[in-house]
């Protein structure tokens, strides 16, 4: 995973549209600030980002922090929704490519499959710009899901962009970025070439994410997921619910937390549950190193940043098998995985509790891998893609 060495580029002249997964409002809302996410290692000096919301007030310095010393815009193309999605996209994607021929980016990068992704495809392809385009989930599976939660509209909607946009996102796209292979496997599935897809992982900071502090005095499982179905935190709090002397930390919210809530009322664990519904991202690492593992039950394949994190700060990951995805490429060595079922759990959070030398080697494993996928490692990686892509002698 060693980067080669950064070919020679003017970066004083270079500049990217950005088209985010959510709306950056979202991003704060959730803690998602991360340094330079927009800009990998400091390539471009100007950063476009485009909002799919109302116009509004922002948090500058946070924006800015995703944007490291670059300038930065956020250009509104107003909130959208499915309907609109299905009938009207065309509009927004035209609205973006006249913003677009004012700007004239390097390149264009946009997270995800939804419309934020087809309004970049079609705009990269209208004006002849490199477009990057990255995959966070296995999306036949979000169709699935779709369809087995009984969510019929979302799901026919799924159904129609799979069928009609999807493929002209990804054949526009000039190079794809999966952040693990199980969101590579839906790219080839979709037909892609091989060459086209990049693996690079989702970035850890390890000079934030870091063990420090000290343990909490009781046995303290974490989950920092958002707190919805897929996440699936119900059976991790049926599985705690069978043990006596150890704690859960929940933090964070969704539409089942108050459901989450009731549930361990109900299974008089409510002494052993505890939620934050929020915690300022500057002291979510100290959380993670105080506590003894981070424990994952989403129904789900792929890996998501929340397991890195803990791996980084010195915590052993519990991550549950999803059938489809039996060998997952960063948690089959570097995590415990049991069946998604309450006792299946609690036998592995045991497994760790009592027995020190498992413990410490899988604190090892984890802390080793994440200095390969460390910040400073992926954001070169990413680097060198628009490079190549762009092409822009000094």
């Amino acid at each position: 995973m060693s980067p080669k060495q950064s070919s020679r580029i003017n970066s004083d002249r270079l500049k990217i549209a950005v088209f985010p997964g959510d709306d950056i409002e979202s991003y704060v809302k959730k803690g998602e600030i991360k340094r330079n996410y927009f800009n990998p290692n400091g390539l471009f000096s100007e950063v476009y980002i485009f909002n799919f919301s109302e116009k509004k007030e922002l948090d500058k310095k946070l924006v800015q922090y995703m944007c490291g010393k670059a300038k930065f815009k956020i250009i509104f193309l107003g909130k959208q929704s499915e309907i609109h999605n299905a009938i009207f996209i065309r509009s927004s994607a035209k609205k973006a490519v006249l913003e677009l021929e004012k700007i004239r980016p390097d390149s264009i990068r946009s997270f995800g499959m939804l419309f934020n992704s087809y309004v970049a495809a079609y705009a990269a392809k209208k004006l002849k710009i490199p477009f990057v385009l990255s995959l966070h989930d296995n999306y036949n599976d979000v169709r699935t899901m779709a369809r087995d939660d009984k969510e019929f509209a979302k799901y026919i909607f799924y159904i129609y962009w799979h069928l009609f946009r999807e493929p002209f996102i990804l054949n526009n796209a000039s190079k794809v970025i999966a952040v693990y292979d199980y969101a590579k496997k839906y790219a080839l599935d979709m037909k892609l070439p091989q060459s086209k897809i990049d693996v690079i992982y989702n970035k850890v900071d390890t000079s934030f994410y870091r063990p420090q502090g000290k343990k909490n005095k009781k046995f303290t499982i974490i989950n920092t997921l958002r707190q919805n179905k897929m996440k699936n935190q119900k059976t991790l709090i049926e599985a705690v619910a069978g043990l006596k002397d150890v704690e859960l930390l929940l933090i964070g919210s969704g539409p089942l937390h108050e459901y989450l809530k009731q549930l361990a009322e109900r299974l008089g664990c409510t002494d052993r549950v505890k939620f934050l519904k929020s915690v300022i991202n500057m002291d979510l690492p100290k959380y993670y190193a105080e506590s003894h593992v981070f424990c994952s039950t989403i129904i789900q394949g792929g890996v998501g940043i929340p397991d890195l994190e803990a791996m980084a700060c010195g915590i052993p990951v519990i991550h549950t098998i999803y059938p489809k995805e039996p060998h997952p490429d960063v948690l089959f060595e570097n995590a415990l995985r049991p069946e998604n079922n309450p006792e299946a759990v609690r036998k592995a959070i045991l497994r760790l509790k009592n027995n020190k030398k498992l413990y410490d080697g899988q604190v090892k494993k984890g802390l080793e891998f994440t200095k390969k996928v460390n910040y400073q490692t992926m954001s070169i990686l990413e680097e060198n893609l628009y490079k190549e892509l762009i092409k822009k002698p000094i």
